[in-house]
């Protein structure tokens, strides 16, 4: 190889990734790039260290802020109480407005078969089983067998 290596292949050498066998073999035997490796990589270690360094002390600031969390506990207990008693004020009131509340009263159309479905009513009603009790029939005495027993006294 007989340029130095780019950019891109520095930056490879320093995250250790794996590079071509012709820059790998260059960097092998190239100070100059083993150099720029090397300065690359101090860059990084110094630049930590000073992130480091700047960085804040999180376990201080936990501190402050628990201690702050304590002094304002009481008033912000105090808010969030009358923060959940105005909500359920507001709760019964909607609810007390929609009892009182006019309901609208359902139009009644021509086109309802009124007499049909009264008809079905009085038909079903008419049958001794009612639709979807008929297991219970069993237990209810039959019309005529309930007014002999009104009429006997017996229970």
């Amino acid at each position: 190889m007989n340029r130095h290596l780019d950019e891109a292949e520095i930056a490879a050498a320093v995250a250790g990734l794996e590079l071509r066998p012709a820059a790998r073999g260059h960097l092998e035997a190239c100070l100059h790039c083993r150099q720029r490796v090397g300065m690359v990589r101090d860059a990084i270690v110094l630049r930590r260290a000073a992130l480091e360094a700047e960085a804040p002390d999180w376990d201080a600031q936990r501190a402050g802020v628990l201690a702050a969390l304590g002094q304002q506990e009481s008033a912000a207990r105090n808010r969030w109480r009358r923060g959940v008693l105005a909500a359920a004020a507001a709760a019964a009131l909607a609810a007390g407005l929609a009892a009182v509340a006019p309901r609208p009263r359902p139009s009644v159309t021509a086109s309802l078969p009124v007499e049909r479905i009264l008809a079905e009513v009085d038909a079903t009603l008419d049958r001794d089983a009612v639709p979807g009790l008929e297991p219970l029939d069993v237990l209810v005495p039959a019309p005529a067998e309930l007014e002999a027993m009104l009429e006997g006294g017996t229970s």
